[in-house]
């Protein structure tokens, strides 16, 4: 009764509330139960075949989030689908490297283009590219820290940038547009 790993290139474990591991590997996402010692079959298969997933966050409804080498997904538990976040378009084909939700419940990335802020209240996204520590506009090392004054920690190839939420500065790009330089 174990059935198996999509692929064993594993990029991120994250246990969620309700005792399920969730594995993010290079060929998808798959869920562990613990319980019976065995992997639960998602039906993602279709959805992110060649999709290599890079970072998972459970948002406080429990909905999974995955962070990919084509944007951002969402994992719905209502309807057991996964599909592009919805408002993401930003980030499609951008390196999502590492997802934390905040205690307002803004939903932060670490991109390859760099940290972008799901506005909860606005329900947009705001990219934020310099200013507030921010030194280069790449994040792609997948490592980051959720901080206990909800400050978030993001490892760069040059060390670790700290990030203050509350005081955020944001930089708005429509999707039409590049990045300031």
């Amino acid at each position: 009764k174990h059935g198996y790993l999509c692929n064993n290139w594993v990029l991120a474990l994250m246990p969620d509330s309700r005792g399920m591991v969730w594995i993010a590997t290079s060929s998808g996402v798959q869920a562990f139960d613990p319980r019976t010692a065995s992997f639960q079959p998602l039906g993602w298969h279709k959805q992110l075949e060649g999709v290599m997933c890079l970072s998972l966050c459970e948002t406080r409804s429990g909905d999974i989030l995955i962070g990919s080498d084509h944007g951002l997904y969402v994992y719905s538990r209502k309807t057991r689908k996964v599909a592009p976040f919805a408002g993401a378009e930003q980030l499609a084909g951008k390196i999502v490297a590492y997802i934390v939700q905040d205690r307002k419940g803004d939903i932060w990335c670490a991109t390859s283009y760099g940290i972008w802020q799901w506005q909860s209240d606005k329900r947009r996204f705001v990219c934020h590219v310099r200013g507030n520590g921010l030194v280069q506009k790449e994040y792609v090392n997948c490592v980051g820290l959720h901080m206990a004054d909800d400050r978030i920690c993001f490892a760069t190839s040059d060390g670790i940038v700290t990030f203050p939420t509350r005081c955020a500065n944001a930089t708005t790009i429509p999707m039409s547009c590049s990045l300031p330089p």
